[in-house]
């Protein structure tokens, strides 16, 4: 009996850490969330933003949107988002997690080439020009972001506050 009994104890103790194990998941609903708000404080770290369109991983289920936008592949990505002006696209705050701290460098050279296409697309408009010839690319751990916008210092110091 008191055999019986240890072994439902010992199959109860390794059910309820079982239970636990599942923290990867709830890390990445987590990371998603924290993607909203990164993306709510970064935009309102510049007052002088438009209206912006947000994009965000959770739509572009099948990567599409992330393959035109910069040309990276959504399986190296954990979460993303793209806040871009809604007309014009002179502005732009991007910021991409990669599931690897050694894919960065695809990320960060994936927004540098996106950020020059837009540069030569405002090649007629001076104004527009001058502000895409301004973007900022930073990384910290896991995460890139492009910053196209009138005060990108205080964009970037919002994101290298909030990623951790």
């Amino acid at each position: 009996m008191k055999k019986i009994i240890s072994l439902i104890l010992c199959i109860l103790t390794v059910a309820a850490f079982g239970g636990c194990g599942n923290d990867e998941t709830s890390a990445q609903k987590d990371v998603k969330a924290d993607m909203f708000t990164l993306s709510q404080e970064m935009m309102k770290a510049d007052e002088t933003l438009p209206i912006m369109m947000i994009y965000t991983d959770k739509e572009d289920t099948d990567g599409s949107k992330l393959k035109n936008h910069c040309g990276l592949d959504r399986n190296k990505t954990n979460s993303y988002f793209f806040a871009c002006e809604e007309s014009e696209n002179t502005h732009e705050i991007s910021v991409i997690e990669m599931k690897s701290e050694g894919d960065v460098s695809l990320a960060q050279e994936a927004l540098k080439q996106h950020a020059e296409a837009l540069s030569k697309r405002f090649s007629s408009a001076p104004e527009k020009k001058a502000r895409a010839d301004k973007y900022v690319i930073t990384a910290k751990g896991r995460y890139t972001a492009l910053i196209i916008c009138d005060d990108p210092d205080s964009v970037k110091k919002v994101f290298e506050e909030s990623v951790k």
